[in-house]
């Protein structure tokens, strides 16, 4: 297994934990949309999948909404690459950026 899968599955791993949560605690006291989706769309790449926010945010139980404003964010903090206008149907890829900052943490 390659360093990279590891990561890959260290996040899945996180991800599950923090669904977990959300069975006994009330999900409402929960917020990290952004984070969540920066994991969703680093483990899409290491498994060649494609993802969408429409897709994490029914993996996450976000609001699309929220998810747009994050995107619009996120892709102009330059860690998603993307047009920036928070279109949930877009596939998502983590730019240069944001892949060095996920392998880094």
């Amino acid at each position: 297994m390659s360093d990279y899968d590891e990561m890959a599955s260290l996040a899945e791993s996180i991800l599950e934990f923090r669904r977990q949560r959300s069975r006994v605690f009330p999900k409402e006291i929960f917020g990290e949309l952004a984070w969540e989706l920066l994991l969703e769309v680093f483990i899409a790449d290491a498994r060649g999948d494609a993802i969408t926010a429409r897709m994490a945010v029914a993996k996450n139980a976000g609001a699309g909404a929220v998810m747009s404003r994050w995107l619009k964010y996120l892709t102009a903090e330059g860690l998603l690459l993307g047009d920036g206008d928070g279109n949930l149907d877009d596939e998502l890829v983590l730019s240069g950026k944001g892949m060095k900052a996920i392998e880094e943490y």
